[in-house]
């Protein structure tokens, strides 16, 4: 019996010795977790090109770090603390541990090793999905996609799969696919949550409330933002919180609420200019600029797009340049200069295609078709629509195709070309009926209707007449019922 007791009370020993070391472990992780956290996003905070985070990398980064010397861990913290990441990088031996960590000070670094890596090893599952992440960070979406195409054929685990749902969600909103996009977010959140990733989370409402925003859901999109902008602003992380402001005026302003999208335009430049982070104040000043055009303030639009363009070529930003332009060519076309719409437009362009954002790249040649259509020059209108038209077969976007049936059918309207103009308004209300996008669908009822009046056909005439006021009642657009409810009452 005494022996017996004697090997309990060894066995006691030994499982309190082991459980003390785990313990102490676990506390020396957390607490390198935490460090580790507060070097990379003071860094962030120091540099607006920094803008990469992924807290399951930096707990795998902290295990590596608990399990080093106390004094080779002090080096690798104060060596990160002055930006060098060399002396961390040598301790790793996992390729996506020194991939994970190179993409937190040196994106473009990071893309290139990853790219190698993953030829290597294409069989990796998170070397690939880290490689989606950097892709979709460096806007690369055709190249992202190839990513998740391969990943939706693996196995993967809980953490996986967190991240692989985020990643295709961003995907499913470039691409304008909101219904899928919002249910892969509330998956990846609902891991987050439970796993207490901050960042991750706050990214996730922010990511809903943009689908939310793009879906006219407005109290929803306010909410989302409301709650990722909190988020943020606990873990005081200024730039992110400055990120969701512009986005909740961007939200108001689509809501006609311009004073108060212009406050939150104002506080979140103001916070950029405070941080210095010059590209994303020239951002915030290009949705001033859109702000000012929506309120019908031109030549204040025309300065502040021309401000931000400014801003933008001084960073070397080619997308916000784009985007400049873009907000000129609205104003030129406004003021109905077509020719210097044109050049802007043109352009817009060819900037969004060196930085292959072919979703904007589509939206600026349907400017040009719309610019030339609109001074009467049908031919290169319809040129263009059939460049965008091999543009949306070659490429995914969100670009609305129904917009190109609808400017065909209105192009062979004016050449009076009325059966095939009827077969392209009837494509465009196919789509429009798919998206479920109502005021287009009331457009092409409409244009149906002129077909059907040229043609004498009136019964038809005035039976999409009404399905037009329907549609446009569905979008709760009452601009729009109140033009149609206005040509109803002129044919009965």
């Amino acid at each position: 019996m005494k022996y017996f007791n004697f090997e309990l009370l060894v066995f006691v020993c030994v499982a309190a010795s082991c459980f003390w070391t785990w313990r102490c472990f676990v506390l020396k992780k957390h607490f390198l977790l935490m460090m580790l956290e507060k070097i990379v996003l003071k860094k962030q905070a120091e540099n607006e090109n920094l803008t990469f985070f992924s807290g399951r990398i930096l707990q795998q980064l902290s295990s590596v770090l608990a399990r080093q010397k106390k004094i080779k861990r002090q080096q690798i913290l104060t060596e990160l603390q002055k930006g060098e990441y060399q002396p961390f990088l040598q301790i790793l031996s996992d390729d996506v541990d020194k991939i994970g960590c190179l993409a937190h000070f040196d994106i473009k670094k990071a893309l290139e090793s990853a790219e190698r890596k993953i030829k290597e090893n294409p069989q990796n599952v998170n070397l690939l999905i880290l490689l989606g992440f950097l892709y979709v960070n460096n806007f690369d979406y055709d190249k992202a996609q190839i990513v998740v195409d391969d990943l939706q054929t693996k196995k993967l685990n809980k953490w996986q799969k967190a991240y692989f749902l985020m990643m295709r969600a961003k995907l499913e909103f470039y691409l304008g696919d909101m219904h899928e996009a919002c249910a892969d977010v509330l998956n990846a959140l609902r891991f987050f949550k439970k796993q207490r990733l901050g960042f991750e989370e706050a990214g996730a409402y922010g990511l809903l409330g943009e689908i939310y925003r793009a879906c006219a859901v407005y109290d929803l999109s306010q909410m989302m933002f409301e709650v990722a902008q909190n988020l943020f602003d606990k873990m005081n992380l200024s730039a992110e919180k400055a990120k969701i402001s512009a986005l909740l005026g961007m939200l108001l302003a689509g809501q006609k609420r311009f004073k108060e999208a212009a406050a939150h335009l104002k506080e979140s430049r103001n916070i950029f200019k405070k941080l210095k982070f010059h590209k994303a104040e020239a951002e915030v000043v290009n949705q001033q600029a859109l702000n000012y055009l929506l309120t019908g303030k031109n030549a204040l639009a025309m300065r502040y797009a021309q401000k931000a363009l400014d801003m933008h070529i001084k960073c070397e930003n080619i997308g916000g340049v784009a985007q400049s332009f873009d907000l000129m060519a609205m104003c030129a076309s406004e003021k109905k200069s077509f020719k210097q719409a044109l050049q802007l437009a043109e352009s817009a362009a060819e900037n969004y295609l060196q930085v292959r954002n072919y979703s904007a790249y589509a939206e600026s040649l349907f400017l040009k078709a719309t610019l030339f259509f609109k001074s009467n020059n049908t031919k290169s209108a319809e040129k263009i629509c059939r460049e965008l038209l091999k543009l949306c077969s070659e490429h995914k976007t969100c670009f609305h195709i129904a917009n190109i049936y609808a400017m065909l059918g209105n192009i062979c309207l004016q050449k009076n070309n009325l059966h095939k103009a009827k077969s392209w308004f009837q494509q465009s209300l196919a789509r429009e009926q798919s998206d479920e996008r109502y005021a287009g669908a009331a457009l092409d009822y409409f244009n149906l209707a002129l077909v059907e009046r040229k043609l004498c056909n009136m019964s038809e005439m005035k039976n999409n007449m009404e399905k037009a006021l329907e549609a446009a009642k569905q979008s709760n657009d009452e601009n729009l019922c109140a033009i149609i409810s206005k040509q109803i009452a002129k044919i009965s």
